[in-house]
């Protein structure tokens, strides 16, 4: 008897292996996290190498996707500063403002490529786990009213 049909013999007897579940870590938008904790990409070159404009929003905001994942949508916010300045650009850490991903740099020009989601207010509110669906058309009738 060799060592392979010994091992089918034990997988066709013993039990399958137990899966072990790990809960997933608390979120706490509020919590204290410390700049480096939180990090973008800086990157050299041109921005418009990797994404296709599709929308100008206002004079140096643009709406734009990925060339190589043309689903993926991101806000790309344009701004000239001297090279002095750009030194200093560190993350911030603030639960209402949206994720940074990448910055390009390139002579007295960055280009901020921030995350992007394309959907409706009802969407969102319908996201919060504790929420019923009768809550959410609450929320949601009561934002429109006030607006």
């Amino acid at each position: 008897m060799d060592v392979s049909s010994k091992r089918k013999g034990n997988l066709e007897t013993s039990h399958p292996p137990k899966k072990v579940t790990k809960q997933p870590p608390p979120v706490h938008p509020c919590s204290t996290a410390s700049l480096d904790d939180i990090l973008f990409k800086q990157l050299s070159g041109d921005v418009w190498e990797q994404y296709k404009l599709e929308t100008d929003v206002e004079p140096g905001c643009h709406l734009a996707m990925m060339k190589k994942y043309p689903h993926s949508a991101v806000f790309i916010h344009q701004v000239s500063v001297s090279p002095e300045k750009i030194v200093n650009l560190k993350s911030v850490v603030h639960r209402n403002i949206v994720h940074l991903r990448h910055v390009y740099t390139g002579g007295e020009q960055i280009s901020m490529v921030h995350k992007m989601m394309l959907m409706s207010l009802k969407d969102i509110l319908s996201f919060r786990l504790h929420w019923s669906v009768a809550e959410t058309d609450q929320e949601w009738t009561c934002f429109k009213q006030a607006y």
